[in-house]
């Protein structure tokens, strides 16, 4: 069930972050690698694709969590363009808490193209800017969205030479 698969996320989140050390490095790359992997990928509920990005962000607050999450996060990237808002905003405020972590640079986990043309794609619908407007708002409310290139589809990933932008949800 989607609420047992949800209460799991956070549970391996929370004692990852709690017991780190005591948790051998096999069985927490297998756990969160398992995460990032499948479970942010879980088409049959959006709660749980959130809870992922909501515990990552909790994860980061444990700096020994730093040197695997540098290596994984990058693999979540495409989550910036998930169909749900809800997803899209936790993997933004997940990447806000990134970019407050010195050993890992959050262009690295989600490059600024595609943070540029997510932002120009969800400009009419503020849910997943208002974490990014609220940590620096004078910057982001100052772009003309419009003058962004940018697309973005299944097939050809991000392409920010092209004028066209196609609505990705």
């Amino acid at each position: 069930a989607p609420q047992a698969r949800v209460v799991g996320v956070k549970g391996i989140c929370k004692v990852l972050n709690a017991f780190w050390s005591a948790v051998p490095a096999v069985t927490r790359q297998l756990l969160l690698s398992r995460l990032v992997a499948q479970m942010r990928r879980d088409a049959a509920s959006v709660p749980v694709r959130e809870a992922v990005f909501v515990g990552l962000a909790y994860l980061l607050d444990n700096h020994e969590a730093h040197a695997l999450l540098k290596v994984l996060l990058p693999h979540a990237k495409d989550s910036l363009h998930d169909r749900s808002p809800r997803v899209r905003a936790a993997f933004v405020k997940m990447l806000l808490r990134v970019n407050g972590v010195r050993s890992i640079r959050f262009f690295d986990v989600s490059p600024v193209a595609h943070l540029l043309c997510r932002m120009r794609l969800d400009a009419a619908r503020l849910a997943c800017l208002l974490p990014l407007q609220q940590s620096t708002p004078h910057t982001f409310l100052s772009i003309d969205w419009t003058t962004i290139p940018c697309c973005f589809s299944h097939s050809h990933g991000l392409d920010v030479h092209s004028r066209v932008c196609i609505r990705f949800c």
